[in-house]
């Protein structure tokens, strides 16, 4: 039964499993004395779903194709057919000459589980039988009681229409109605009442509908219901954190735990209320769980459908860092600078000399090492942040009052206290088990403690709050319930300015794993200050496109496997295995976003080195820098002209082409370097680890499916990715 729309189909003859259920005997229409095919010049035929080369007469039968969600489409022709209803005192009903699809499903149609054989369209377009009855209405008991015995659908006349009663409105398929306020017991809730209106957009107003269990409110509705329920419960319920942060779930019973708490009315238009009891307004998820049967709309994909948040590179025109006394010498010698330290520090990492808990080199939260920022803000009401994006830690941390050991930063930092979306996590949470140094204190609170490799810990109270991104297009993006760490003891760091760390990592604390574990980067020309499109997309939204290469997390950290590199269209005479991953040897091809330069073990970086140095030897002036960076007197831009691309292939046959804006920088006016730099140039002759840098990924929409273990390179200007 499906009140979003119109047409009654069924699987029919012919219809080959798995697409359509194996049952015996299936419907036949060749079999059936009352079936009567209907031409493409019925009334009820859609015009635009014929096929473009056939004219549409009389002896044309009509098709339909009808679209669900995920995939899932139902296609065939209509015709009218004898049905027959087991009625609720056990007789049968029969209804002549009604309007069906005899349907061929793409896939399998399934609702939690179930498979189904076909969709009863309750909807009001001309093919519904909802329309030529006029009338019905539909009474549910307990949609979790799998003994209760008693929902009914009732069509036509005898429909039950006593009662309160509310306009209802037809639109876009949709049954609409107008949701004036909420109510949580006595307290009316603070909503504009205007915000549940529809507008003429096709994703606005209030639609009451069967197919789904839960209620699912946008930000303005969720957020007072979420709020005074957390008041309400968060005082003598224990809370239960999710991995969806979007699900408010509590330990205990309904029965047990809920006795007296109160109801929650919707307001309609024209007096009717719609008043919820604690069974309507929770749902038991376990024997000793329950969960808020409200849910944000944007959850309805992961936690957002498409959240894209603008990137600021600290050089930026938008970055508070940037000075327009700098030129691009300066910009590029911090950036190698800063990639050194970056690379040393996951050397260490690798080599196990750091604790094995998820760490952050002391370099992270320096605005001088970092290459992109964020903007968000923390907590209700909303206090601004900027925080730095990093692929290589999992904990997003943010600086908290009351503070000892704290930096000064830009703009205030967040008190706790006066957030209402606030909620620490205690000792018992799953969370806290993979904290770094998680223990107790004496409020039962879970600690963290954040190590670096020199300096002060970042260590604080893991908890829950709400997170809002300044995103691509100028505007913002609320998200509940995100896990993250509360720190009230830091390390001075030297800018003043960084006020906290968004981890991008893959482990279980990382702000990635509370998307679905997806995301994608696009960056342009990271030494241009005035590109403004660089973007970080979180969650199922993300662009997983282009060449995929298979993707593995270790230690948090994200490894590709390199299989070789070619200079235009010669491939270099590089051993296979040079680049293989081999945790014994310490080796493998990591991808990072806090590193602008690309380093390679020896035997690929000489290779890659010889190989450039015998096409610009003959015409070009060695400049030297240091021992170990290929550097030329010249302009990159005037005398790298058709110089060929390099490409770094990986496996599974993605490509990553670095042209010579992304494989070289202009360390001088005068001189340009490759900015491709041998590993044990770092001082570690231990590891065998190589990096691609972001230099090399610009242009490009950098893509992670930690789930599905792959990653993609899609070569892009990144302005024109989809908002």
């Amino acid at each position: 039964m499906d009140t979003g729309s119109s047409l009654l189909w069924v699987q029919s003859r012919p219809c080959q499993f798995p697409q359509c259920l194996n049952l015996s005997p299936r419907y036949d229409y060749t079999k059936s004395s009352t079936y009567t095919p209907l031409p493409c010049s019925s009334e009820y035929c859609n015009f635009d779903q014929q096929p473009k080369n056939i004219m549409c007469t009389n002896f044309v039968p009509c098709f339909y194709k009808t679209t669900y969600v995920q995939s899932v489409d139902s296609r065939g022709h209509l015709a009218t057919e004898q049905l027959m209803f087991r009625t609720s005192d056990g007789g049968m009903s029969v209804i002549e000459n009604v309007v069906i699809g005899c349907g061929r499903p793409k896939r399998k149609l399934e609702m939690e589980g179930q498979i189904m054989t076909g969709v009863f369209g309750l909807g009001f377009k001309k093919t519904s039988l909802a329309r030529r009855l006029a009338k019905f209405s539909y009474c549910v008991g307990n949609v979790k009681d799998p003994n209760y015995g008693y929902n009914k659908l009732i069509l036509g006349e005898e429909a039950r229409t006593e009662g309160e009663s509310t306009p209802l409105y037809l639109i876009n398929d949709f049954y609409h109605v107008i949701l004036e306020g909420i109510s949580v017991g006595e307290t009316r809730l603070s909503i504009d009442p205007n915000a549940f209106q529809w507008n003429g957009e096709e994703e606005t107003g209030v639609i009451i509908d069967s197919g789904s269990p839960a209620t699912w409110l946008i930000k303005e509705f969720y957020d007072p219901i979420l709020q005074q329920v957390q008041s309400l419960g968060d005082t003598f319920l224990t809370r239960i954190p999710k991995e969806k942060p979007y699900l408010v779930c509590y330990k205990g019973t309904i029965e047990q735990e809920l006795e007296g708490f109160p109801t929650i009315t919707f307001h309609f238009a024209g007096g009717a209320e719609l008043v919820l009891d604690t069974k309507s307004s929770f749902y038991q998820e376990q024997p000793d769980e329950f969960c808020l049967a409200f849910l944000p709309s944007y959850a309805k994909t992961g936690i957002a459908t498409r959240l894209v948040i603008k990137l600021v590179h600290r050089d930026s025109i938008h970055s508070p860092y940037y000075n327009k006394n700098d030129n691009v010498t300066v910009r590029v010698k911090r950036a190698m600078e800063s990639s050194v330290l970056r690379f040393t520090y996951l050397q260490n990492k690798v080599r196990r000399t750091l604790p094995d808990n998820d760490l952050q080199a002391e370099i992270l939260p320096s605005t001088d090492s970092s290459v992109f920022f964020m903007n968000i803000s923390i907590g209700q009401p909303p206090i601004p942040q900027f925080t730095v994006m990093d692929t290589g830690s999992s904990l997003l941390w943010v600086q908290c009052l009351p503070c000892k050991h704290c930096s000064k930063q830009f703009g205030p930092i967040f008190d706790p206290e006066k957030s209402s979306t606030y909620f620490s996590l205690s000792c018992n949470s799953q969370y806290c088990h993979y904290a770094p140094h998680g223990r107790c204190n004496f409020l039962n609170q879970c600690v963290y403690n954040q190590t670096y490799i020199h300096g002060r810990p970042s260590v604080g109270i893991l908890a829950e709050e709400q997170l809002i991104f300044k995103t691509s297009d100028e505007g913002s993006a609320a998200i509940p319930n995100v896990i993250f760490g509360c720190s009230h003891e830091n390390g001075n760091f030297k800018d003043h300015q960084i006020s906290g760390v968004i981890g991008l990592g893959s482990r279980k604390l990382s702000l990635i794993t509370q998307f679905d574990s997806k995301f994608s980067y696009c960056v342009g020309s990271i030494f241009d200050p005035y590109y403004g499109h660089n973007k970080l997309i979180l969650g199922n939204g993300a662009f997983i496109e282009g060449d995929y290469t298979p993707l593995e997390v270790i230690d948090g950290q994200y490894y590709v496997t390199m299989e070789g590199i070619s200079v235009g269209e010669k491939r270099l005479d590089i051993d296979s295995n040079t680049f293989r991953r081999n945790k014994w040897k310490k080796s493998g091809v990591m991808i990072d976003s806090g590193s602008a330069t690309t380093w390679l073990v020896r035997d690929g970086f000489e290779a890659l080195r010889d190989e450039v140095q015998s096409l610009l030897g003959m015409w070009l002036t060695r400049y030297w820098y240091n021992s170990w960076a290929l550097c030329y007197r010249g302009m990159i831009n005037e005398d790298l002209i058709g110089f060929p691309v390099v490409t770094f292939h990986f496996a599974g046959g993605a490509d990553l082409v670095l042209d010579t804006g992304s494989l070289f920088v202009q360390l001088e006016p005068y001189a340009f370097c490759m900015n491709v730099l041998p590993s044990e140039s770092s001082g570690d002759n231990i590891t065998n680890l190589s990096l691609i840098g972001m230099l090399a990924q610009q242009n490009y929409n950098i893509a992670y499916d930690i789930s599905g273990k792959k990653m993609s390179f899609q070569r892009i200007d990144c302005q024109l990715l989809e908002e």
